[in-house]
C-alpha cells in the first residue's frame, strides 16, 4: 500500500542516518588526524538533515548527542567542538532540537568557551523563539551580557544576529526585557552609530532604532 511504501523509505533513511552517525562518531575519536575530510563531509551530510524535524528527532534519540559534553575536555582540538556546535545549530531550526538542545550538560558554558561568536549568536536567537527555553536563558549569568558584547560597528553580520536576540528576546519575555534594560542595554545601543557604516543592511538600523525606543 501507499503507507507501507512511505514507511519503508523512511526506515531506510533512519537506516541510513544511523550508519551516517556511527561513521561520524568514530571520525571524532581518531586523534592522529583531528581534522579530515571524511568528518567534514559527514557532520555536513548530518547538518542538512536537521531541518528535518523526524530527522532531529532521530538524531537526539539515538543518544548520538550525548558525546557533545566530551568535546568540551578535548580543547586542544577545538575543530571537533566546531562540528558539534554547527550540528546542534542547525536542529535548533525545529522546536524539538530547540528544546533538546538544552538538555545537554552545560550546553551554554561549552557554547561560550567554543569563540565561534556568530554561531553561539545564531544558537541563542533560534532558542529565543522557543518560550520553553527562556528560563534557562535568563538564568544564565553570562549569555546576555555576552550578547551585548557582540555589538561592534566594525562587524556588521555578527552585530545583527546580537540585535536580533535582543530585540527578539526583549519582545517575547518581559522579564528578558526587565534583565536587559537592568543591565544597560540601553547604554549599549546609544554608544553606537549604525547611520553610515551599515547601510546596505536594513534590518540592522531597524533593529537598532526599536532597541533604542524599547530600553531609551
Amino acid at each position: 500500500s501507499g503507507s507501507s511504501g512511505i514507511n519503508a523509505e523512511y526506515g531506510s533513511q533512519k537506516t541510513l542516518l544511523a550508519r551516517v552517525q556511527e561513521l561520524a562518531l568514530a571520525s571524532t575519536r581518531f586523534t592522529k588526524h583531528p581534522v579530515t575530510p571524511l568528518r567534514d563531509v559527514l557532520f555536513d551530510f548530518m547538518c542538512v538533515l536537521s531541518s528535518n524535524q523526524d530527522a532531529v528527532c532521530h538524531i537526539w534519540k539515538s543518544g548520538f548527542m550525548a558525546d557533545f559534553p566530551k568535546m568540551e575536555k578535548q580543547k586542544t582540538e577545538p575543530e571537533k567542538l566546531v562540528h558539534w556546535l554547527r550540528l546542534v545549530i542547525h536542529g535548533t531550526y525545529t522546536g524539538y532540537g530547540q528544546r533538546m538542545s538544552l538538555t545537554i550538560p552545560n550546553i551554554l558554558d561549552i557554547i561560550l568557551e567554543s569563540c565561534q561568536k556568530s554561531s553561539i549568536l545564531m544558537l541563542v536567537r533560534n532558542l529565543v523563539f522557543n518560550a520553553k527555553c527562556h528560563p534557562k536563558l535568563l538564568t544564565h549569568s553570562s549569555i546576555l551580557q555576552f550578547v551585548m558584547d557582540c555589538i561592534d560597528e566594525n562587524k556588521p553580520k555578527q552585530t545583527l544576529l546580537a540585535l536580533q536576540v535582543l530585540y527578539y528576546f526583549a519582545r517575547l519575555s518581559n522579564k528578558a526585557k526587565t534583565i536587559l534594560k537592568n543591565q544597560g542595554c540601553g547604554n549599549v545601543m546609544v554608544r553606537y552609530d549604525f547611520t553610515t557604516k551599515d547601510r546596505d543592511i536594513g534590518e540592522l538600523r531597524g533593529l537598532s532604532d526599536s532597541l533604542l525606543e524599547m530600553f531609551c
